[in-house]
């Protein structure tokens, strides 16, 4: 991970987009909040995005894997 110069209107899109992953869970949309973490992480990477976007991929899985 290479670390680059993230001004705050990034920080900020990211962390709305963030928040909207965040949601998504909530409400059981697990692949739309896949989207948004990754999107966050295109923004501005951080461990906590590619770790909230790794809880939403198990929770695909499981709901498939549950079919």
């Amino acid at each position: 991970m290479v670390k680059k110069e993230t001004s705050d209107a990034d920080k900020e899109a990211a962390q709305k987009l963030k928040n909207e992953g965040n949601q998504f869970m909530k409400d059981q949309k697990f692949k739309e909040a896949v989207e948004k973490y990754s999107q966050a992480i295109d923004v501005q990477e951080s461990a906590i995005y590619y770790c909230n976007r790794a809880a939403a991929y198990f929770r695909v899985w499981q709901t498939f894997k549950n079919v």
